[in-house]
């Protein structure tokens, strides 16, 4: 598969289509095997398929790892019934979700700090805000509820992986006729394939599927809301909340464009999205018009949420000094291309930074998967790099340089209301999808004297002023088609959507 799935069957969707109403022996499907308790592990998994796995999976599976990752997580399950024998009290639903309760789904830190924590401080004194999490996140609110969604174990998730381990063998067995309908690839490919989608991913998942079943079942939770609309746990729970008519809410996080595949596979009631861009977006991608709900983003709800800082004084930078801010991005595996042509850039800038004394760089490695290391390694023979905290919210750093540079981010956006010369650099094959370009308000070099020359702009105030100028009719069309109001409103409206 990988590469040559690209070259052969452009369209994931469709390769995961034909997998999923594949019948076994005739009778029922492959997704249909793999529904329990009404919740479809297919359906749940589809954006994350569709989107990361498919189009990059390299062909390669090693069945020894595997299986020892299955005996790491059998382990951990019965440890989890063991602990579980002395906190019966835990399988009281009702003492988990009270009445009228707000459910969030909280699997990401960033999604956490970004736009639930900024709900959750508008709340005050109630007593039914519950959060779903997988880890130690921290929240801005003390009377929140948390709910691990690795509580409540049962040996129910052990007989259920031996039941999806006749399920996948009785896929294996079939699997002459299953390449007669994905016939571009080898019965060696699609075999790694289904081994690496149970062992790897649906097998993990069977506790959530349990639990959230146990959770929602009966309650009367008010609404379920959830930031993350790829995540497999979050889907899990969307699913289970709706198969017991509880209401649920997507609230978008990054941006929507015609790549934003993940959305072609919603779960959910209701939207809430930035602004008219991201509607249109939505409605390409299948949506019904009565999904979507135009709110703003809770993020923007202030013209002050840049939380300025003195980055000069921080990393003892001279006070005449033009700092360029760098937001790193990351690749998942299969993206190894366009990875070169980001490191390639970085490099330029570098150089370009290292030969004009005025210049300083500040990066901000990507927080969800560590490259400062490899960052750090680029720029050992180059002077005049600082590195910021890859935890640390980026935001601040935004407001307080000169030029901000990334690759297509959502961070545009807060380069561009902080207005700040903003480059986001579309080098060589690179060119992903990205309305934020057409607005006039990003400059894209597509190679490095096209950059040198953005990244020098800064240096003449001149030049920063009359670029303003010419874009100052731009921004307030930019708020109004992208982020809706800047009118600190916005968690208004996304509550009212909540009672609605």
């Amino acid at each position: 598969m990988g590469n040559s799935l690209i070259k052969k069957y452009p369209d994931a969707e469709f390769i995961a289509s034909i997998f999923s109403n594949y019948k076994l022996r005739g009778e029922r499907t492959i997704s249909e095997h793999l529904t329990i308790d009404n919740i479809p592990l297919f359906e749940a998994l589809l954006p994350e398929m569709v989107v990361y796995k498919i189009p990059t999976y390299n062909g390669k599976f090693s069945f020894r790892n595997y299986i020892f990752n299955l005996f790491k997580m059998l382990l951990k399950l019965l440890l989890r019934n063991f602990i579980g024998m002395f906190k019966i009290s835990w399988w009281n639903k009702k003492n988990l979700l009270p009445e009228n309760s707000l459910v969030f789904l909280v699997f990401n830190k960033l999604m956490l700090s970004q736009i639930v924590n900024p709900i959750l401080r508008n709340f005050k004194h109630e007593n039914n805000l519950v959060a779903i999490v997988d880890s130690n996140y921290s929240f801005d609110n003390t009377h929140i509820r948390i709910i691990d969604s690795h509580n409540l174990s049962t040996f129910k998730s052990i007989r259920l992986i031996f039941r999806l381990i006749k399920t996948k063998n009785l896929i294996l067995k079939d699997l002459p006729g299953l390449h007669k309908s994905l016939h571009c690839f080898s019965t060696l490919e699609i075999r790694d394939f289904i081994n690496w989608l149970f062992y790897e991913r649906i097998f993990a998942l069977t506790h959530e599927v349990i639990f959230a079943n146990n959770l929602f079942t009966n309650a009367k939770c008010k609404c379920i809301i959830s930031t993350d609309i790829a995540d497999p746990k979050a889907r899990i729970f969307s699913i289970a909340a709706k198969n017991n008519k509880i209401k649920s809410l997507q609230i978008q996080y990054g941006l929507i464009d015609e790549s934003s595949h993940e959305y072609r596979f919603p779960i959910f009631d209701k939207i809430a999205v930035f602004g008219e861009n991201s509607k249109i977006e939505l409605l390409k991608h299948g949506f019904k018009d009565d999904w979507i709900v135009i709110t703003g983003s809770i993020k923007y709800d202030s013209n002050n949420y840049l939380n300025r800082q003195n980055l000069h004084s921080r990393f003892n930078i001279e006070k005449n000094k033009t700092i360029v801010l760098l937001a790193s991005t990351y690749f998942i595996k299969g993206y190894e291309s366009a990875k070169l042509i980001a490191d390639q850039v970085i490099l330029d800038i570098f150089n370009i930074v290292q030969d004009n004394d005025d210049l300083v760089l500040i990066i901000k490695p990507h927080p969800i998967l560590n490259s400062e290391r490899h960052l750090r390694h680029m720029s050992k023979k180059f002077s005049k790099i600082y590195f910021a905290k890859p935890n640390e919210d980026i935001v601040g750093l935004i407001g307080s340089c000169d030029v901000f540079i990334n690759f297509g981010s959502t961070s545009n956006i807060d380069g561009i209301l902080a207005n700040k010369l903003v480059i986001n650099p579309v080098y060589d094959s690179w060119k992903e999808p990205n309305n934020l370009l057409s607005t006039g308000l990003i400059l894209s070099p597509s190679n490095y004297s096209e950059l040198e020359s953005c990244i020098k702009m800064a240096l003449s105030n001149e030049s920063i002023i009359k670029y303003k100028k010419a874009n100052s009719s731009k921004m307030q069309e930019f708020v109004n088609k992208n982020i809706h109001k800047f009118d600190n409103n916005n968690f208004q409206r996304i509550i009212k959507l909540i009672n609605l």
